[in-house]
């Protein structure tokens, strides 16, 4: 049996509405090291912390010089001791978010950065 037209239409605005979050996510320099396909699924189920920190991600509109993967910006931020894994924008602690990207830059670059701001390019 085939899908209701209005079902068709939502899952295509979904997947146009994924590939735009996944598109400005690149263009800040936040990648992933998992199959898109995994990706996908993590930001639209309620469960993950996933969509509440790419959300946070995309709300701070600043680039990084060097990619950085989401899996493990949210893997560092779930890992924070007692930090809550966020579910909804709101909840989501930028300082952590910020440590989180910075000790997930330092592990794929090899580097020592010990501040967020210096992980940006200028503006």
């Amino acid at each position: 049996m085939n899908a209701p037209p209005e079902a068709h239409a939502a899952n295509e605005r979904l997947e146009e509405a994924l590939k735009q979050v996944i598109q400005g996510l690149g263009k800040m320099g936040v990648d992933f090291s998992v199959p898109e396909s995994d990706l996908r699924q993590w930001l639209t189920n309620p469960f993950t912390p996933y969509s509440a920190i790419t959300q946070s991600l995309l709300l701070l509109r600043r680039d990084l010089k060097a990619p950085v993967f989401l899996d493990v910006i949210v893997w560092n931020y779930e890992h924070t001791p007692g930090v809550a894994p966020p579910r909804i924008a709101a909840d989501v602690n930028l300082d952590v978010l910020k440590r989180a990207i910075v000790e997930g830059s330092n592990v794929r670059h090899g580097t020592q950065v010990a501040e967020f701001e210096q992980l940006l390019k200028p503006q």
